[in-house]
């Protein structure tokens, strides 16, 4: 082939490379977005002794374990949201981050006790649960409400004090650089209803004091991590968790197990189920983790009867008959909070989703 057709032909496929391109591309505009999608489960898999929470959400029998209980909770219909990941695994894996405000986000010039920011890198939404704990920065902190970080945003995330006595860089003679781990693992119910339902820090500092005087456990600064993370009540907690854990996995049908509630001395402490059953699997560790550490710091004294899923019903049902109140957030979610004589309530669903008919990617009840 002589020169001239040689740099013809290369043009030529230039050409036909550049307009498929134009194709491809055009093509990928017109894509439809994919779009939540509801999944049907065979309401015959579900037992038929499971009692109605709301519609396609039942709750099933009681599984005792000592000093407290757990119910499986199942969906009849489960909605596909998209790549969901939890802040745990997301800084494992490296793409994410928790920090102070620096003096460039901060009107105070500095860190702040209310606010954090949340940097996601990655390729997933990232769903953080209202009362996750994460330590470091200058204080140890409970985040405040659920949050949903879209992939590669940075979105500021409500947070409550855990520790009343530090407020620097330096933790157990380490610099945190302003930055925080999370654990699996949510305040105690209480601590976390002061913050998330009743938004007074007051009272989040007055109800970790409790939950450290009751376990005899203390720390200078005063964290709730004297307890959390004490080497006896960890492994006490772990023990509890693990058999939680097996029980539910051992429930069956297990596809259509999407959350769960527990009782605690006879009294249902909580509840939270979420969109479908993947998601609920990202969770169950740290559900499990929260429910041992409720039953933990309960009164040992307390009579521990056993209770069944109508009290779980009449539970949701009082907290669901109390009026709405929306509270937007700076991330990917809003949610819809209700405040009810014995509870708190609160469903969490995305800004981005306007076909989801609805569906909650989450719904959360704790007792007060």
């Amino acid at each position: 082939m002589t020169k001239a057709r040689w740099i013809r032909a290369l043009r030529w496929m230039l050409v036909t490379l550049g307009l498929a391109a134009v194709a491809l591309a055009a093509l990928l505009l017109k894509w439809p977005q994919r779009e939540p999608s509801i999944t049907p489960l065979p309401a015959p898999e579900i037992p038929e002794s499971s009692v109605l929470l709301e519609d396609g959400i039942r709750v099933g029998s009681a599984l005792p374990l000592g000093t407290v209980t757990v119910f499986p909770i199942y969906s009849e219909k489960q909605v596909d949201l998209g790549p969901i990941i939890s802040l745990q695994s997301a800084l494992e894996d490296g793409t994410a981050e928790v920090r102070e405000h620096g003096a460039e986000d901060s009107p105070l010039g500095g860190a702040t006790v209310g606010q954090l920011v949340l940097e996601n890198k990655g390729d997933a939404s990232i769903f953080v649960l209202a009362g996750t704990i994460v330590k470091g920065g200058k204080q140890d902190r409970q985040i405040g409400q659920d949050f949903v970080v879209a992939p590669h945003t940075v979105a500021s995330v409500d947070a409550f004090c855990v520790e009343h006595g530090r407020w620097t860089g330096v933790r157990n003679d380490a610099l945190t650089g302003g930055k925080f781990e999370a654990l699996k693992q949510l305040a105690t119910s209480k601590v976390r209803a002061a913050g998330q339902y009743e938004a007074n820090q007051g009272e989040v500092w007055s109800e970790v004091a409790k939950v450290n005087a009751k376990s005899g456990k203390s720390a200078p600064s005063g964290t709730l991590l004297a307890t959390v993370d004490d080497d006896t009540i960890a492994r006490r907690r772990a023990a509890l968790s693990k058999s939680i854990q097996a029980r539910l996995d051992a429930t069956e049908p297990r596809a259509a197990v999407v959350g769960m509630a527990y009782a605690v001395g006879g009294k249902v402490r909580g509840a939270r189920w979420f969109a479908n059953r993947r998601l609920f699997t990202l969770f169950q560790d740290v559900l499990s983790n929260t429910a041992a550490m409720d039953a933990l710091d309960a009164d040992p004294k307390a009579k521990n009867t056993v209770v069944g899923p109508e009290a779980v019903a009449r539970f949701v049902k009082e907290v669901e008959s109390a009026p709405p109140e929306r509270k937007d957030t700076a991330a990917d979610n809003v949610n819809e909070y209700k405040k009810a004589p014995k509870g708190w309530g609160s469903s969490t669903k995305l800004k981005r989703s306007p076909k989801a008919k609805g569906a909650s990617i989450s719904k959360d009840y704790v007792a007060k």
